[in-house]
Formats: structure tokens, sequence, C-alpha cells
């Protein structure tokens, strides 16, 4: 294995930036190793040297951007007196990892590659276990924020569906108004997390 230096470790986060941005801007398939090793200021050498080839470097971007969803979600804090507000929280931060040009770029990504030859079944593993690992994060947050009920892990299954549902509308260029869907679901679920409260007293 290939010893990384500071530089090295520039390079590759340089290229990284770039591959999310012709991705997110350009799409998937415009955004050829050649546009990227171009926006990132680097040679095709240089791309080819630190990722190999295309699937390296789609690759070295899907586990980066889970990289920074996974300390995201780890390192959340929670504002606000009440369950709903600190769901709100929850669901702001969350939004936002979920809308970097990195994590936008990855689900792209995830969207369009195709696995093939001898690799597919241990990248397609890979996947499916960063995806669960994600969510799980999202739940666990969620169950900090609210606790743990019946009703509040309904509530969470809400809140991280609305999540991945609105991310894939604003990727798809859907006309979409986040503030008035936010306050609904909002409402929702400070009503659901009121009976719950009622029930148990």
């Amino acid at each position: 294995m290939r010893k990384r230096t500071p530089r090295g470790e520039k390079t590759r986060a340089r290229v990284l930036e770039a591959a999310a941005a012709a991705i997110t801007s350009e799409g998937f398939a415009v955004a050829t190793t050649n546009r990227i090793a171009e926006r990132a200021g680097v040679s095709w050498g240089v791309l080819q040297y630190h990722f190999g080839d295309k699937a390296g470097l789609l690759s070295a971007l899907v586990e980066h951007a889970f990289s920074g969803l996974r300390a995201g979600f780890e390192s959340m804090g929670f504002e606000g007196e009440t369950a709903a507000d600190r769901v709100a929280s929850v669901l702001d931060v969350a939004w936002a990892l979920f809308q970097t040009p990195m994590s936008r770029a990855s689900i792209e990504v995830l969207g369009n590659i195709r696995f093939e030859g001898r690799s597919a079944r241990s990248a397609g593993r890979r996947v499916d276990a960063m995806q669960r690992e994600i969510a799980r994060l999202g739940r666990e947050a969620l169950e900090r924020a609210i606790g743990r009920s019946p009703r509040a892990e309904r509530v969470q299954s809400l809140v991280w569906m609305s999540i991945r549902g609105w991310t894939l509308a604003a990727m798809q260029g859907t006309p979409f108004d986040f503030e008035r869907e936010r306050a609904a679901l909002l409402e929702l679920v400070a009503e659901s997390l009121e009976m719950d409260r009622n029930e148990r007293i």
C-alpha cells in the first residue's frame, strides 16, 4: 500500500472535491475523469496515481462522503427544550449534511454506477453496509433527541424517510419548498409526541 503524504492528501482531497462539483453541476454521465482532473488542476496521471481509474475515484468519493456523514451524525448536538424542538434540530442538521456537494455526488454515483466483475458483490455489500450504518446513526440521533417508545420509533421512521425523500427530490431538480414541508412534518411530530406524553401520564 502506498504511503500517503500531507501533500498527497491535499491533492486527493482537491480531486474528490472537484469530482463532487463536476457530478453535482454537470451530471454523472458528463463528469469524465478528464473534466474532473481539469477542475482539480491536476493531470490524468496524478488522478490515476491516487485513484487508479474512474471506478477507484468514485469508490473513494462515496467512502469520503460516508465518513463525513458519519462524523456529522456522531457529533450531532440538540437544541431546544421540548422533544419536538430537538427533532427539529436533528432534522435541520441531517438535511444540511445530505445537501453538501460530497453527499449529493455520492448519492448520484450510487444511483448510476453499475458494479461489474469479480468485485461487484463485495462493492454491493459495502454500499449496503454504509447505507445501513447511516440509517442507524440517524435513528440513534433521533432516539437521543426524543427517547424510546413505540410512538417515538414511528416518529424516527417518519423523519428519516422524509429526509431521504427530500434529498432525492432536491437532487432531481423537483420544485421543493423545504420550509413548508419541514413545518408540516414538525407539526405531525409535535402532535405525535404530545399524544405519547399524555399516554404515559
